[in-house]
C-alpha cells in the first residue's frame, strides 16, 4: 500500500480489494450506503451531490465531443480495427428461431381446433367433387406436380388474386385465425412519406381512411439473402 496515501485513502483501498466478492465494501445488505459511509467520504453531502450543486475541485479540458487528452496515450496510440465479423451462411437466419412473439389470443377458444376442422372438410368436399367426375383420390404424380400452380380461388379472400392450393390452404388458417387481416392495408390506410428507417424495417405515417386518424406503420423486408 502506498504509504503518501492518507490513512483513509488506504483503508478505503483495503475495504475495496478483497479477494472475495463477499468480504469487500459495499456487499453486505446496505449496499452503497456502507460506501457513502466511510470516513474518505466523510466531506461529501450525498445530497448536494446527487443534485449538483457542489462544484467539482477540477474539471478536465474538453473542447469537443471527440477530446481524447485526457486519455493515457497508451491507449489512444493504438491504431483502431473493427473486429472481423462471423461469415455468412445458409443457415444465419435459423440464429433467432424461437424467438418470434406468437399473440396467445389467437388460440385461444378453441380457433385453432375449428381452423383445422375446416380445412379437412375442405378436403372431404374436394375428394367428393373428384369423384363425382370420375377422378380417382390416388392421382398420379403428374397431377400433384401441377397441383401447385393450378390457381385456385374459391378458399382465398375475394380482395386477392387467384391462389395455388398450397397457398389457399395457407391463407385459409390465417383467416380462422382471430385477429388476423388479409387483405392489403392500404385498403383501410393511406400509406403517406417515410418517418424512419432501421435495418430491417421502414416506417411509415399513415392514415386511416374511416377515422382519418394518424396512425404509424413498420412494413419490414422478410426476404432473405
Amino acid at each position: 500500500m502506498p504509504q503518501f496515501l492518507s490513512p483513509e485513502a488506504q483503508s478505503l483501498l483495503r475495504a475495496l480489494f478483497k479477494r472475495t466478492p463477499t468480504n469487500r465494501l459495499g456487499y453486505g445488505p446496505n449496499g452503497f450506503e456502507d460506501l457513502k459511509s466511510h470516513p474518505f467520504f466523510a466531506s461529501i453531502n450525498w445530497d448536494q451531490l446527487l443534485a449538483g450543486k457542489i462544484t467539482p475541485p477540477f474539471t478536465p479540458p474538453c473542447s469537443h465531443a471527440d477530446e481524447a487528452s485526457n486519455f493515457d496515450s497508451q491507449f489512444t496510440s493504438i491504431p483502431p480495427f473493427d473486429s472481423p465479423g462471423a461469415p455468412p451462411s445458409a443457415s444465419a437466419h435459423l440464429l433467432f428461431r424461437g424467438f418470434s412473439y406468437v399473440a396467445p389470443t389467437f388460440f385461444n377458444d378453441g380457433t385453432a381446433t375449428a381452423t383445422t376442422q375446416k380445412l379437412n372438410k375442405m378436403d372431404g368436399t374436394a375428394k367428393e367433387s373428384g369423384e363425382r367426375n370420375g377422378q380417382n383420390g390416388t392421382a398420379p404424380n403428374v397431377g400433384k406436380d401441377t397441383d401447385t400452380t393450378r390457381a385456385n380461388p374459391a378458399t382465398g379472400p375475394a380482395d386477392l388474386p387467384p391462389l395455388t392450393p398450397t397457398t389457399a390452404c395457407q391463407i385459409s388458417r390465417l383467416t380462422g385465425l382471430r385477429g388476423v387481416k388479409t387483405r392489403p392495408i392500404q385498403t383501410d390506410y393511406k400509406i403517406l412519406e417515410e418517418i424512419g428507417r432501421g435495418s430491417f424495417a421502414v416506417v411509415h405515417k399513415c392514415i386511416q381512411r374511416n377515422t382519418n386518424t394518424v396512425y404509424s406503420v413498420k412494413v419490414g423486408n422478410l426476404s432473405i439473402d
